[in-house]
């Protein structure tokens, strides 16, 4: 608040006083300095460039003018102080003008840090002229703070002379925006008995209000920092010792805002006693703006920082060469990738480069040298080598009594662009991949592109003033054509697919579009045809058609598959629920219940067949089937197949028989043993689930480079029609033989792909009645013999174990728990039990008498992998075996090069369990 009795406030927006050189102070300006310049003196250069600078420049704060450099003045035809303190409406030739620029303004700096937008002014002298105006916020944190905004005429002397508004309207207009309200008190008691009605708009309260106002009131209305002042001022001027008054205090707003008003208070007489009588004036918008430019250095800094165009000013060397850059703005910087220290060392030489390649820039060095204002296009180097377009204007100054070159450079690479743009869109216009024709209102050809030459075969020349009829040679229905004449003739647009003929002979489908083009009076002129070539998409919809029907029919296939699916899930499932409810019967005999579990194991067994198959062809489905490539031997293969389904065939009467090998110098080949065993291990079960009588013959033969498996069954065939289509996923060949059997028919599918994950194929010899012959014929990778380590043998049940054996077992199902608790202490083991990997490291480190671990991979918290390691830093020498139910080849590989010295699946194989304690016990 301002307290001078006769203080006569300073001209809004003055800024950049003149004072001494010896009193310059130097401001805190972004702007880099040079040599040239000392501290005191920068201030002062920095003003003489805002004078000097060819660009309009001005500060706006609230939509107040607070600052405006002398270009700007003589852009629009005002003085500065014509300007300075003037709302910016004044600009603008209309309030619509005036907001739409205010929004598109500020919306574009919320999004992109500045504004720029091509708008009108009015100049002082009522000429309209365009402009380019771009605006940058001084704060970007508050916008509140005001914009600095630069104007450049655009107009290129197109300006449109206007009429001057009324005189009386211009007059009303002034008076509108400097209202001033005034209020009549009688001194004793303090009472208002006149109030202006623009007091309203200053301080909320209309006339009547003020009028009925107690004194207390009145009061209430002043600040309560400012009360006591007012007060002080109040009672002088009542008691004669202060004539005339004049004070800034601030008044609370009927709706609780703060102002900044100034009293001018004076006595009078009125109605023939002693009053005051005050005017009041709202200088909050004022008082908002002296905030903001209190720094005039700092005022600076943000001005010239915030232009968006590059600044450069560098001075004129007395031979005439150019001096090095003394001022640059972060635009500058911006533009050219350099910052402001790198630019202060280099020369307008330094940053120029040739328009073009093969030419130098003595022409950009000479109009640099010009006096007065230039323009020109010229090309400037990014730091990163990049050539970047630029619109240069120069103008020469004096500053501190030397003469200097200012250059504003505005990037317009985005103005090039958009030029290349439209070149390049006229030139896809003639070159469209789609016809383009034009009739005349008589439908008589005027032009075509020359996608129509190259798609009908007929030039130009040879069908402008033809009709399109020309295509058709009788291949359009004469109604189909007659339809589309007179949808046309009706204004409205056609679209329809057409079947022409090339000038060749050859028939082509077109989808074409036709539109009439009318004159400013509705009336038809011409018609614009845009047509395409559809005849592959005819074809290729056909070929979907048929695609489409046999989806259905895989979708047919797909509702069969699941409902076998479950069937076949429910099967074993309820062999496995029922016999354990029987098993509950106290007088149900030994035999019996021995015959119950094994049933309860083969439908376990199954069961665990039909997962296994599921989470292949899962896999398979989403490729995430990893190929293990190690030393295969073909015959042992064979001999663990040979082993493992003798029983089976046996039981069912039919002979087995491992038909031709190879000898023992070839049979050891590369592949993924697990792969070819599955793939073997699939065609065996087929062979003997569809083989009633007679027998079984697999093995394997060499030609040349490629390996030729078999599996010869004399089963009940395949029908010629489904040899192909047995693989399919979701067919069944024989679906009411399969009903007879388990499973759910995805063995061969699976064979398939893991057949061609190996880079092999398969196929089937078949005559129905008497049996099915496979092949799968797959690229023989020989290698020589070595050393293989032997597979722990099964152990017998009565095997014994070393005595005060002891295992810890982690594993966090309670079932699993005590499945293995019961078979281990069977063995007279003492088992240790955890259900996490943490307990599992616990118990290591606190009992040495543990010989093994059983180590679940998932567990809460700390899983089997984290406690692996925990516990090989504990003890190194102690067996740890992996019991998971994670059972693909990558999880065994996985654990075993995690650490784990063995991996056992679920559910539990007894007896290789206990081989496995025997090898790392005994």
């Amino acid at each position: 608040m301002k307290d001078s009795a006769e203080s006569v406030p300073g001209t809004a927006g003055e800024v950049f006083p003149e004072k001494p050189a010896d009193q310059l102070v130097q401001p805190e300006s972004g702007f880099s300095g040079s040599k040239g310049f000392s501290g005191q003196h920068h201030e002062a250069y920095l003003q003489s460039i805002l004078r000097a600078v060819p660009v309009g420049i001005g500060v706006v704060v609230n939509r107040v003018i607070m600052e405006a450099n002398p270009r700007l003045c003589g852009i629009l035809g005002y003085r500065r102080e014509d300007l300075v303190g003037q709302r910016s409406r004044m600009l603008y030739l209309s309030d619509e003008d005036y907001e739409y620029v205010g929004r598109e303004k500020y919306r574009q700096i919320t999004e992109n840090g500045t504004g720029t937008v091509e708008t009108r002014m009015k100049r002082k002298d009522g000429r309209v002229i365009d402009v380019l105006l771009s605006s940058t916020p001084i704060d970007t944190g508050d916008l509140l703070k005001g914009v600095t905004f630069t104007v450049l005429d655009i107009t290129a002397g197109k300006q449109a002379e206007i009429r001057l508004r009324e005189s009386e309207e211009k007059y009303r207009s002034l008076v509108e925006q400097s209202i001033q309200g005034m209020i009549i008190a009688r001194d004793n008691p303090p009472r208002v008995c006149f109030a202006s009605k623009p007091m309203e708009s200053i301080i909320g309260y209309t006339p009547r209000e003020l009028m009925l106002f107690s004194p207390e009131e009145l009061f209430a209305i002043v600040h309560p920092d400012d009360r006591e002042s007012y007060y002080k001022a109040f009672r002088e001027r009542i008691a004669g010792r202060l004539k005339h008054l004049r004070r800034e205090f601030r008044m609370i707003h009927k709706n609780g805002q703060v102002r900044w008003v100034e009293l001018f208070g004076t006595t009078i007489h009125y109605e023939g006693s002693p009053a005051t009588q005050t005017v009041m004036v709202d200088i909050s918008e004022r008082k908002h703006a002296e905030e903001e430019l209190l720094e005039s250095g700092e005022k600076l800094k943000k001005l010239f920082d915030n232009i968006r165009d590059g600044l450069f000013v560098h001075s004129v060397l007395d031979n005439g060469d150019h001096g090095v850059f003394e001022l640059v703005n972060r635009s500058a910087s911006e533009i050219l990738g350099y910052s402001e220290q790198e630019l202060l060392g280099m020369s307008p030489e330094d940053i120029y480069a040739p328009v073009f390649q093969d030419a130098g820039i003595a022409r950009e060095m000479s109009l640099l040298d010009q006096s007065g204002s230039q323009i020109f296009e010229a090309v400037q180097l990014h730091k990163n080598g990049t050539r970047i377009p630029v619109e240069v204007r120069t103008a020469r100054i004096e500053l501190s009594g030397r003469e200097c070159t200012i250059s504003t450079v505005r990037d317009i690479t985005g103005r090039k662009r958009s030029n290349e743009e439209l070149k390049k869109i006229a030139t896809a216009l003639q070159q469209s991949p789609t016809v383009v024709v034009i009739m005349n209102a008589d439908a008589e050809i005027e032009y075509v592109n020359p996608r129509y030459t190259e798609l009908t075969g007929y030039s130009a020349g040879e069908v402008t003033g033809q009709y399109p009829a020309i295509l058709q040679a009788g291949m359009i229905p004469s109604d189909v054509y007659n339809r589309m004449m007179r949808t046309l003739k009706r204004g409205k647009v056609w679209r329809g697919e057409m079947l022409n003929r090339k000038k060749s002979g050859e028939p082509y489908w077109e989808k074409v579009v036709i539109a009439p083009v009318k004159t400013d009076q509705g009336v038809i002129s011409n018609y614009v045809a845009l047509a395409e070539d559809i005849t592959e998409q005819k074809r290729l919809w056909s070929e979907l058609v048929a695609a489409k029907e046999k989806a259905e029919e895989s979708d047919r296939l797909k509702t069969a598959f699941l409902a076998n699916m479950s069937h076949e899930i429910r099967t074993p499932m309820n062999g496995i629920l029922g016999f354990s409810e029987l098993l509950k019967d106290p007088l149900l005999s030994g035999s019996k219940k021995d015959e119950y579990i094994e049933l309860i194991g083969q439908s376990g067994r199954r069961m665990l067949c039909i997962l296994n198959d599921l989470i292949d062809i899962s896999k398979i489905e989403a490729g995430e089937i990893t190929l293990q490539y190690t030393e295969v031997c073909l015959n042992e293969v064979f001999h663990d197949l040979q082993a493992f389904f003798e029983p089976q065939a046996t039981q069912k009467g039919l002979c087995l028989r491992c038909g031709q090998c190879l000898d023992s110098s070839d049979c050891h080949i590369e592949t993924d043993r697990v792969r070819l065993t599955q793939i073997l291990t699939n065609l065996l079960q087929n062979a003997l689930k569809y083989t009633l009588s007679g027998g079984i013959e697999f093995g394997c033969t060499r030609k040349n480079d490629q390996l030729e498996f078999y599996v010869r069954d004399t089963g009940i065939g395949v029908p010629d029609h489904l040899k192909e289509r047995i693989f399919d996923r979701f067919l069944q060949g024989h679906a009411d033989v399969i009903r007879m059997h388990d499973g759910v028919g995805l063995g061969l599918s699976i064979s398939k792909s893991l057949v061609e994950l190996l880079g092999g194929s398969i196929r089937l010899e078949s005559k129905v009645g008497q049996g099915c012959v496979f092949y799968v014929t797959m690229p023989y990778r020989k290698v020589a013999a070595s050393k293989k380590k032997l597979n722990p043998l099964p152990v017998s049940p009565g095997r014994k174990f070393k005595k005060d054996l002891c295992i810890l077992v982690a594993e966090d199902d309670n079932v699993n728990r005590i499945l293995l608790d019961k078979v281990l202490g069977g063995k007279n083991i003492d088992v240790v039990a955890t259900v996490d990997g943490s307990g599992a490291v616990r118990e290591v480190r606190r009992n040495p008498r543990i010989d093994l671990v059983l180590m679940d991979i998932r567990m809460p918290g700390m899983d089997g992998y984290e406690a692996l390691g925990e516990i090989k830093k504990e003890r190194p020498e102690l067996p740890v075996i992996a019991h998971t139910a994670f059972a693909l080849p990558e999880d065994k590989k996985n654990a075993l090069d995690a650490g784990f010295d063995a991996f056992l699946t679920k559910p539990v194989n007894i007896e290789e369990l206990f081989g496995l304690i025997h090898r790392f016990t005994d």
